[in-house]
């Protein structure tokens, strides 16, 4: 095999060495329950607020006055904080939901645990652009929804969102009675987030993207949005996560996204040069090739190929050593997922999710551009 080319940093991101070397410190020194009052757990509680402030920081609310960070062991769980919570905390009120057809999992899963409950969901369609229209959701919205969830970046295409857009059309209509949830997992660190103007009460986040940790993630929720916690016990997280916080991981999670957002500009400008290069190299490689989904981040490039052997070619990229997915770390590698459906691609079209991060060079760009070529022609693929 070939030296191994890592383009799946949509599904997680290596470590950042200087997050490691902090979550090091914390479990061989810094080691206490932040739930204590001794030394040591003053000085893990220290570790774990210095990362909330961090986060809050990162979504644009750095003083806390507008809601507070919410640890939790990852984005899913943030989500279902959010999704699960918020439903049921206004189910008196009414027990209708609204999302797009594209969601992630980790909403779409917690929305059918909801109808399983009893409430009733309305899926909003998606065009073939990968772009939510706001006034399609707006019509969705009934006298008794409670919950509607968008994510920002679409995490299989890279399409942004409308986040700011579809928060005002529900206002409009419903003012506060209903919970604005927003996944903005693939955006932190990639976009630069403010609560107050995208207007929603509640913000999934997750450490691993973003090169910090797996196990970590955190819910941004707005003040006065009631959310009933998933499970009971101790009075951890303002009694709306019970158990003891996962410091080393918060704490990296924390320098992660404080890493993140200082640089967006300028990683922003680095990553949309290597997209424009890969793109350059695709297209005139492999005819036809088609790029899912505009106004996407630079950071996820989607590409659908056309083909009976598409499974020979995810076969053969491993082989050339191309770390690549087919869709969703959620999903199976090679299969037609729920996304590429949604935007109408064809049964007998495939994509290949190609996502960078700060570690990725130009000649890791060239090389895979060269490779996935080569395997392509090889298997006798075509663009779709």
């Amino acid at each position: 095999m070939r030296s191994l080319i890592y383009l799946d940093n949509a599904a997680t991101t290596r470590v950042a060495p200087e997050v490691a070397a902090l979550m090091r410190r914390c479990m061989l020194r810094d080691y206490g329950n932040p739930s204590c009052y001794h030394g040591f757990g003053l000085a893990a509680e220290a570790l774990r607020e210095r990362a909330r402030r961090q986060l809050s920081v990162a979504v644009g609310d750095p003083r806390g006055r507008r809601g507070r960070i919410v640890f939790t062991s990852c984005g899913t769980e943030a989500d279902a904080l959010a999704v699960l919570g918020a439903a049921r905390a206004r189910a008196s009120s009414g027990r209708h939901v609204v999302v797009p057809t594209f969601e992630h999992k980790a909403i779409l899963g917690n929305v059918d645990a909801l109808r399983h409950e009893g409430f009733r969901v309305t899926t909003v369609a998606v065009g073939g652009d990968g772009v939510i229209d706001p006034a399609a959701f707006a019509r969705a919205l009934r006298k008794d929804t409670v919950l509607v969830g968008c994510m920002l970046v679409q995490n299989e295409i890279g399409t942004i969102q409308p986040v700011a857009e579809i928060a005002r059309a529900v206002r409009a209509r419903r003012g506060d009675e209903v919970h604005i949830h927003c996944d903005a997992v693939q955006a932190l660190g990639r976009l630069p987030i403010d609560v107050a103007e995208l207007d929603v009460d509640s913000l999934a986040l997750s450490g691993h993207k973003i090169h910090a940790a797996k196990g970590v993630g955190a819910l941004w929720l707005r003040n006065h949005s009631p959310v009933n916690p998933l499970w009971r016990g101790a009075s951890q997280e303002e009694s709306r996560r019970a158990g003891t916080e996962n410091v080393p991981g918060i704490a990296g999670f924390g320098l992660a996204a404080e890493m993140a957002v200082a640089r967006i500009g300028p990683e922003r400008e680095r990553l949309t040069r290597l997209r424009r290069k890969l793109l350059g190299l695709l297209t005139e490689g492999v005819a036809g090739i088609q790029v899912l989904g505009t106004h996407a981040v630079p950071h996820i490039v989607a590409v659908a190929l056309k083909g009976h052997r598409f499974k020979r070619l995810a076969t053969m990229l491993q082989e050339q050593g191309i770390c690549v997915s087919g869709g969703s770390a959620c999903g199976v590698p090679e299969g037609h997922t729920h996304v590429h459906a949604a935007i109408g691609l064809p049964e007998d079209t495939r994509a290949v999710r190609i996502s960078m991060s700060r570690y990725t060079t130009e000649r890791d760009i060239e090389q895979a551009a060269r490779r996935i070529v080569q395997v392509a022609r090889t298997v006798g693929l075509t663009g779709a």
